[in-house]
């Protein structure tokens, strides 16, 4: 009975009530009346007041959710476009598949990375595009292209940023800067008459702090103004999230922080979490990986409690299970 209610509920975005149900179960409306108690005392429905009919709590959407999560029909998804990363840009690549990721679902999706530190990387060069931004032009091992602009706390010059990237290149090559950052700390740690003048300014560099940081790429924010947010304050503060992508990344981070390594998406309902502008919304999760299992990023949506569930679960999980497999086999 709670499947079907769901399901209806859905479908017309109006309160259930007994007589509606009583279309789809051969039982006397006392027994149907009974059974829809039953599941309110249980915190599987609830009525928004006493003379209204029934609408599914969180709980039992998640109870409806797992169930199709359960089936696993979502993993199908045909006509879905995955084009080769190898020799492409990772950043161009992602924002055509959140823009047609966001056009088919009508939400707001994202790709969340943790770092570019975190990224093996085979080729590396810096680009001057002012006294104190940067552009980092990576060559993945997976042969993929990244580029990212950050800024620094000082006017670096165009040989230095050379110098370092040949260093980078021919002593840090196919690990990642994270591993690179590590390697040079210790190397002036036991020899600082060595090796202070070859890495300091190489090492502060990669220490900046908008290089550090999480990247957010999204696509569909038009589609927040169809979420039925009602609270200006409220909008304000999911674009605020958006734009604060060091906060939005530890929300990411703590939520999946007890996950298995898998590329099943994650649903998160905003008004079990606290955060102000998510209070009305729900949060739809999926990992990607690298060969040795870490977790590179994360793929997701950002809707209304109240959607297409099996459209966005096989996408996303399509989605999380392409970028892991680009970035194990190649």
């Amino acid at each position: 009975m709670l499947i079907k209610l769901v399901e209806l509920y859905i479908s017309t975005h109006q309160p259930v009530n007994s007589s509606q149900m009583e279309r789809f179960f051969p039982w006397a409306g006392s027994t149907i009346r009974k059974e829809l108690q039953e599941l309110e005392s249980q915190k599987y429905l609830e009525k928004l007041h006493v003379s209204s009919g029934r609408i599914p709590s969180n709980k039992g959407l998640k109870f409806y959710i797992n169930r199709i999560l359960a089936q696993r029909e979502h993993i199908a998804c045909p006509g879905m476009e995955t084009p080769v990363l190898r020799g492409s840009d990772f950043i161009d690549i992602s924002m055509k598949l959140l823009s047609d990721l966001s056009t088919s679902t009508h939400n707001l999706g994202f790709i969340l990375l943790g770092s570019v530190m975190e990224f093996n990387f085979k080729k590396i060069r810096f680009i001057k595009l002012s006294p104190y931004k940067l552009l980092a032009v990576i060559r993945s091992d997976h042969n993929w292209n990244y580029t990212k602009s950050f800024f620094t706390s000082r006017n670096y010059s165009p040989s230095e940023l050379a110098k370092w990237a040949r260093t980078l290149n021919q002593d840090f090559a196919d690990s990642t800067l994270s591993i690179a950052l590590k390697k040079i700390r210790n190397r002036i740690f036991k020899d600082r008459a060595r090796y202070l003048a070859v890495y300091q300014g190489l090492y502060q560099l990669l220490k900046s702090r908008d290089l550090l940081s999480a990247e957010l790429i999204s696509r569909g924010e038009e589609n927040i103004f169809n979420f039925g947010i009602n609270s200006q304050a409220e909008m304000k503060q999911l674009l605020l999230i958006l734009e604060e992508k060091e906060r939005f990344a530890a929300f990411v981070d703590d939520l999946l922080h007890k996950s298995h390594q898998s590329t099943e998406p994650v649903v998160v309902f905003g008004s079990e979490q606290g955060i102000s502008g998510l209070n009305q919304l729900m949060v739809v999760l999926a990992g990607f990986f690298s060969r040795d299992k870490r977790r590179l990023g994360n793929i997701g949506m950002i809707g209304p409690r109240y959607m297409e569930y099996p459209n966005v679960f096989s996408r996303l999980h399509h989605l999380s299970n392409y970028f892991s497999t680009e970035f194990v086999n190649h």
